[in-house]
């Protein structure tokens, strides 16, 4: 059975001891139901974990004491999500699910055609999200959230080398991008995804011009949450990729 998973902000030297914050230290004591003794891992959702002991446990205040220090490489190639939100808790929905199968950074999208427009309230809330599905994961590497921007900005801001998708039912099927990408992976894959009503027709054409490749990971018109993880799902192949080797279809 995996130990269980903590995040903290920052992990001491092997052999230190240090207390986990509040709510991780109730999630530990009370959900994890943990004992002086036990095991668990510790990350700081930047490629640092540590097996740990725990020496201390009061209800809402838990210290443990670093076993060793383990550094997961960055993952390769990243990816960068740029989505509309869609309405009600649908957003925690695709940011929980899109955390457990691995991705770079989430940016919030207002588009032409968006329905829901991030707040400056919401943030906070999706970076628990995020830290709940990493700990359901076991991620090293927990998303970046990023903030809110349009499709034209978040394609004009795209570093040189990376590849830029849009995605959009009418364009490539995703399969076939695959095979040609697995070849040589590029370093970073910008991701946009819009509103159900669509992209506009100026959205697009902007997005075209600054090297967008339009791509369709499904035939049919899907829901944003369910676009977003269909889609890292399927790139997520390009992580095991190796040249001559295509992904499957």
């Amino acid at each position: 059975m995996k130990s269980p998973w903590f995040y903290a902000p920052s992990i001491p030297e092997i052999g230190h001891s240090f207390e986990l914050e509040s709510d991780e230290a109730r999630h530990a004591s009370k959900a994890a139901r943990l004992k002086v003794g036990d095991s668990a891992t510790v990350g700081n959702g930047v490629g640092l974990t540590a097996p740990v002991i725990l020496e201390e446990i009061h209800r809402s205040r838990v210290r443990v004491r670093v076993e060793s220090i383990e550094r997961a490489e960055p993952r390769h190639p990243e990816f960068h999500l740029a989505s509309a939100l869609p309405k009600g808790d649908r957003l925690a929905t695709l940011l929980s699910m899109a955390t457990q199968v691995g991705f770079t950074s989430f940016t919030p999208l207002t588009c032409e055609r968006s329905v829901a427009l991030p707040s400056q309230a919401t943030p906070d809330r999706w970076s628990r999200v995020v830290r709940e599905a990493g700990k359901q994961s076991r991620q090293a590497w927990l998303p970046e959230i990023k903030p809110a921007t349009t499709p034209a900005v978040f394609s004009d801001t795209r570093p040189s080398g990376a590849k830029l998708l849009l995605m959009d039912p009418s364009g490539e099927f995703i399969s076939e991008w695959l095979r040609r990408a697995s070849q040589d992976p590029p370093p970073s894959i910008y991701v946009l995804i819009g509103p159900e009503g669509g992209f506009t027709q100026a959205e697009i054409e902007h997005t075209i011009q600054k090297g967008a490749e339009l791509t369709a990971v499904a035939t049919g018109i899907l829901r944003i949450e369910t676009a977003a993880v269909a889609t890292l799902s399927r790139l997520a192949e390009l992580s095991e990729a190796r040249p001559g080797h295509s992904p499957p279809t």
